[in-house]
């Protein structure tokens, strides 16, 4: 992790002021300023899940059984649309940050550019923040 702009190389100026404001932002990387960054340090912290089912066993006819079955996944989020939701504050594994494009003579390192849109955090996972229900029977015979 770059200790400051003087520490990196990139292709221009703003560059290095987005990067700063990058870092700056992200107490994992923030912390870890001028030094390698320790492994799974810049990850999501625990997340919780409550889930729920409910059954309903009914006797029809001559010990034949039917089951009827409602699974609830994430129920704090069916109580409350704020309670429940899981928010990404990785960049995750697959962003390149910082792109390799060339070579700095003058400090002797590789000079790297930023892509035009920095990844963003603290974003709400839409598909694994909302509840849902599922249906189901059983039929014993």
């Amino acid at each position: 992790m770059p200790r400051d702009g003087g520490d990196i190389t990139l292709t221009s100026a703003g560059d290095t002021l987005r990067l700063q404001s990058f870092i700056r932002d992200r107490s994992c990387m923030r912390e870890q300023r001028g030094r390698i960054m320790a492994r799974g340090s810049c990850r999501n912290g625990w997340l919780g899940l409550l889930n729920a089912r409910l059954t309903k066993a009914m006797a029809i006819a001559s010990g034949q059984h039917v089951e009827l079955i409602a699974d609830v996944v994430d129920v704090p989020n069916l109580i409350n649309s704020r309670w429940g939701r899981n928010r990404d504050v990785t960049t995750g594994p697959s962003v390149t940050l910082l792109k390799l494009v060339g070579w700095d003579d003058t400090h002797d390192r590789g000079r790297y550019r930023l892509p035009s849109r920095l990844p963003a955090s603290g974003l709400i996972d839409d598909a694994t923040s909302r509840w849902r229900v599922q249906l189901g029977a059983r039929y014993d015979f």
